[in-house]
């Protein structure tokens, strides 16, 4: 049997988090040249690299992922802090 976790109004269910900026660095990519390598305006990725995202966009994490060639599952990952 399945257990499946519920939402409610209390509930610490955690964050989606990015290794972005530590991608970037390894690789020494600043923000204007991830810029400009993808086409996505500078204040969308630095919104990327300081984690202060609304929303993940596939597009973009697909671009990122093209440029950095690297895979989502580096990029991307799931945090209960």
């Amino acid at each position: 049997m399945i257990t499946l976790n519920e939402i409610s109004h209390n509930t610490e269910y955690g964050y989606i988090k990015l290794n972005l900026k530590e991608i970037m660095f390894k690789k020494n990519i600043s923000i204007n040249q991830l810029s400009k390598m993808c086409d996505v305006k500078y204040d969308v990725v630095a919104k990327y690299y300081y984690n202060r995202m609304q929303f993940l966009s596939c597009d973009i994490i697909s671009k990122f992922c093209y440029v950095l060639n690297c895979e989502v599952s580096d990029l991307v990952y799931h945090t209960k802090k």
